[in-house]
């Protein structure tokens, strides 16, 4: 299990969409529409994130190439596959990936509050 250093909150998030900071999100279909109503912040959602299966992680990692050391987040609806992932993508030398821990879910409810 990934510890504690790799989970990032609402908080963290909002700060890596709002402040337009480079990062990719591999979404393993987490639903990320609605998230933020201001287009320049959906923009930079959007152009920021892959969507990919479980199963195709490292394959599409390894087509885009992808730095061992770049930032990744991993995104799914409930965070159970999401935590899976960065176990498997740091045992293979990526140094720079997180997880929404609960996955979008808990963002989403964390944002409403």
């Amino acid at each position: 299990m990934p510890s504690i250093l790799n989970e990032i909150s609402f908080f963290q998030f909002d700060n890596l969409i709002r402040n337009r900071i480079p990062f990719l999100i591999v979404n393993l279909g987490a639903d990320l529409k609605s998230f933020y109503s201001i287009p320049l912040y959906q923009q930079h959602l959007e152009t920021q994130t892959i969507t990919v299966s479980q199963k195709t992680v490292e394959l599409e990692l390894q087509k885009r190439k992808v730095a061992l050391h770049d930032a990744l987040l991993i995104l799914c609806h409930d965070g159970s596959a999401s935590a899976q992932i960065v176990d498997k993508l740091e045992s293979i030398g990526y140094t720079n990936v997180f997880f929404a821990k609960n996955g979008s879910e808990k963002l989403r409810a964390d944002a409403s509050h």
